[in-house]
């Protein structure tokens, strides 16, 4: 899945906002797992 954006975003040009928007998401997700893991754990 990585590998197919990678192409499509190397042939569409450089998008910066896109990979901005895509990195916050990322992040917003591994936090969000990484809490829900800790409250697992407390419970």
């Amino acid at each position: 899945m990585r590998g197919a954006s990678n192409q499509s975003r190397h042939r569409m040009g450089i998008r910066p906002m896109n990979d901005l928007i895509f990195i916050a998401v990322t992040a917003a997700f591994f936090v969000a797992t990484a809490f829900a893991i800790v409250a697992m754990e407390k419970v």
